[in-house]
């Protein structure tokens, strides 16, 4: 098939969960589909344009500008002074210009905000990737936020939440990442055609290559200037980490990730407590963990984390919150734990148990290999492909390609 895949952000293999996740199913599917992509990016930045580029049979950059905080979407009159300035002028022609001169079977669009600048009389079918409901994520995803920055008015809000119901109820078929979802997308479109297409890793990458785990040491990771990883660790810190020190004094915990606000800096203040910020690879930091724990409890995107952990061999301690979503199962692959007790417990218990920590790490490498490698997974997005290319209703002109289908 011939693919237009449209963007808000430069997909990366390294970037944050989801670009990850837009890169890891892009990659894979254009392994079977010709990919024309048109990417809104405000540089060139190396090496994803390489790579992008290297599976893309054509590739078209829009620029855009990306303001900090405060600022509003398109759409919210009263904050004028900060919008920001997506181009859906230029991004409309240029999907015409493609559409006319490229035989094109499906649009894949990788960002809710995108729908706007479809053509108003479709020609093919349209696919929505919706990873997230969350008006935040999707602010985030079109500006470039300072760290630890949270200024969200209702207006913003509200202009966001708008946005995804109004591409929700443009697009021929949508793909999310977990049920829970798909459920909310059906709530507010009931005749909604939603696919599932589970959460990914790169387990070429992800891998343990034989590090030595050191003792007594639980490692959370994250990206801190995103509100649900700044909430369970603040969470943690206050309901857990007292109780956690008292029972086991020579407990080390290391808070790793990028862009950190100073609320969480200050933790380094504390006993036994080490955050570290803006490192390069953590994946060392890790391999080398006791176990590491995700104490989330409101989450969109932290299972990209989780299977990141579970790739590298790690004993995970999660609420079910964080695991939503991944075919795991309590205490073969993963722990999992609700309530403040019952994870404070589990951590103790599994920094201890040297037995159970290396059953739960080999399997959780299994799950991982089996269920939710980019390979397996992107098999769920070529299938939504298939039915959404074959709505041949939409289309005024099939490529031959279809017939093949």
């Amino acid at each position: 098939m011939n693919i237009l895949y449209l963007n808000s952000r430069l997909p990366h293999a390294l970037g944050n969960a989801l670009d990850a996740r837009q890169f890891g199913l892009l990659s894979n599917s254009a392994c079977h589909h010709r990919i024309t992509a048109v990417i809104l990016s405000q540089e060139k930045i190396q090496p994803p344009l390489t790579q992008l580029q290297k599976f893309c049979d054509s590739y078209y950059q829009i620029q855009h500008k990306r303001n900090f905080f405060p600022f509003t979407l398109h759409s919210f009159p009263r904050y004028r002074r900060h919008k920001i300035n997506i181009d859906y002028k230029t991004l409309r022609r240029t999907v015409r210009r493609i559409l006319q001169e490229k035989p094109v079977d499906l649009i894949h669009c990788g960002h809710a905000s995108l729908m706007k600048a479809l053509p108003r009389e479709k020609e093919v079918p349209v696919l929505l990737q919706l990873d997230s409901l969350s008006p935040e994520l999707l602010i985030m995803q079109l500006a470039q936020p300072k760290a630890g920055s949270s200024v969200y008015t209702f207006d913003m809000l509200h202009g966001a939440r708008n946005q995804i119901r109004n591409a929700c109820e443009k697009a021929d078929h949508i793909i999310v990442p977990a049920q829970s979802i798909g459920d909310q997308v059906i709530a507010f479109r009931t005749k909604a055609t939603v696919s599932i297409v589970p959460p990914g890793v790169d387990t070429s990458y992800y891998v343990n290559n034989g590090s030595v785990n050191a003792d007594k040491t639980i490692v959370l990771p994250g990206v801190l200037n995103q509100q649900e990883d700044r909430d369970a660790i603040l969470h943690f810190i206050r309901q857990m980490w007292g109780q956690l020190h008292r029972r086991d004094p020579e407990l080390r915990l290391f808070i790793v990730g990028n862009e950190s606000s100073d609320e969480i800096l200050w933790l380094n203040r504390l006993k036994n407590i080490y955050v570290a910020t803006d490192v390069k690879d953590p994946r060392q930091i890790v391999r080398e963990a006791t176990a590491v724990i995700f104490p989330h409890q409101r989450c969109e995107v932290v299972h990209s984390h989780v299977l990141e952990a579970m790739a590298q061999s790690k004993a995970v301690v999660a609420t079910p919150n964080a695991a939503a979503g991944l075919k795991v199962v309590d205490g073969q692959n993963i722990i999992l734990a609700a309530s403040v007790e019952a994870f404070a417990e589990k951590i103790i218990v599994i920094t201890n148990d040297a037995f159970q920590r290396r059953m739960i790490s080999v399997q959780a490498r299994a799950l991982v290999e089996a269920f939710h490698s980019w390979e397996v997974v992107s098999q769920s997005l070529l299938d939504a492909y298939r039915e959404v290319a074959s709505l041949g209703k939409y289309i005024k002109g099939k490529s031959p390609l279809l017939e093949f289908l």
